[in-house]
C-alpha cells in the first residue's frame, strides 16, 4: 500500500472514530425524564399525639421526573409520584377490629432543581432540592358501603442525592436516597374539610431506583 493511501487511510479511520464518540456523547441541554420506584419510611406526626407511622406504614412509590437539562450540570423539572401505601398499625387494627376493608394510597406533585457537579460522565454524582404539596388517602369499605379520609399539605423541603451509571450514551441508572418534611393542614372526608388545629412536622425517607433518559 503506498505511503499516501495508508495515511488517507489512518485519517479517514481516525476521523470516523472521533464523529462516533461524539454522537455518543448526550446533549448539554434539552428535555430530560426520569422514572424512580423504591420505597418510603414514615416518620413525625400527624397532629398533636398522633404519628404518620399510626396512620401510614411503608409505602411504594412510582415517581416520574421531568424537566430540562441545561449548562451539562443543572436539571430543573417537574416530579409527581403515586405510591401504594401500608396501613399503619393502629388504623389496620381498628379496620380489622370493626369488620372493615381500609387500604393505603398517597400522592404527590412539586418542582425540583438537582445538580450535578461532574457533569454528563460515565459514574455522575447528584444532589437536588425541592418542594411539593401531598394527599395520603386511605379508603374504608363494610357493609356494602364505602368511603374515604384524606390528609393533604405543604411539603416544604425535599433533600435528594444519588449517583447515576451510563447504560449507554443516552441511559442511565441508579441509586437514590431522599428525605421530605411537610405539614398536612386538612382532613376531607364524606363530613366534609376540617383544618388540623395541632399541626406538626412528619416526615418520609427513601430510598431506590433511577433510570434517567437523557436528551
Amino acid at each position: 500500500m503506498r505511503p499516501l493511501t495508508r495515511s488517507l487511510l489512518v485519517a479517514l479511520l481516525l476521523a470516523a472514530r472521533t464523529a462516533a464518540a461524539a454522537d455518543a456523547q448526550p446533549a448539554a441541554s434539552g428535555f430530560e425524564a426520569a422514572f424512580r420506584s423504591g420505597i418510603m419510611i414514615p416518620a413525625g406526626d400527624v397532629g398533636k399525639d398522633v404519628r404518620l407511622s399510626d396512620y401510614s406504614g411503608l409505602a411504594f412509590p412510582l415517581w416520574v421526573d421531568v424537566g430540562y437539562r441545561f449548562a451539562d450540570k443543572f436539571f430543573v423539572g417537574a416530579s409527581a409520584l403515586y405510591a401504594f401505601g401500608l396501613l399503619g398499625d393502629t388504623y389496620k387494627n381498628q379496620c380489622s377490629a370493626n369488620g372493615l376493608s381500609c387500604s393505603n394510597y398517597g400522592v404527590q406533585v412539586g418542582g425540583q432543581l438537582q445538580y450535578h457537579p461532574l457533569g454528563r460522565v460515565q459514574v455522575d454524582p447528584w444532589v437536588g432540592i425541592g418542594f411539593g404539596y401531598e394527599w395520603v388517602t386511605t379508603k374504608i369499605s363494610g357493609g356494602g358501603q364505602s368511603t374515604s379520609v384524606t390528609l393533604h399539605g405543604w411539603d416544604f423541603l425535599q433533600l435528594q442525592v444519588g449517583v447515576d451509571f451510563a447504560l449507554g450514551s443516552l441511559v442511565r441508572l441508579g441509586p437514590f436516597a431522599g428525605f421530605i418534611m411537610g405539614q398536612y393542614d386538612k382532613i376531607d372526608s364524606a363530613y366534609g374539610s376540617i383544618d388540623i388545629s395541632d399541626k406538626a412536622l412528619h416526615y418520609w425517607f427513601s430510598v431506590g431506583l433511577k433510570l434517567t433518559v437523557l436528551p
